[in-house]
């Protein structure tokens, strides 16, 4: 299915009360992704960074297992 996403600005986003809002632009990373109101972060690289954080989480509690 094919859905167009509504192109909004943060301030706008800010205004209606809007968790996210999709601007349609590449964040610094170059995900074309919704953003965080509150915070204008790139969803794409929240969840990134999450994943990259319980891998290093699990890598240590592996690591501290075998010692």
């Amino acid at each position: 299915m094919d859905q167009k996403i509504p192109k909004l600005s943060r301030q706008t986003a800010l205004a209606g009360g809007y968790p996210t809002y999709f601007t349609g632009e590449p964040c610094a990373i170059g995900h074309v992704a919704k953003r965080y109101t509150v915070s204008a972060a790139c969803a794409e690289c929240i969840r990134d960074a999450k994943a990259a954080e319980a891998a290093r989480y699990k890598a240590a509690k592996i690591a501290r297992e075998s010692a």
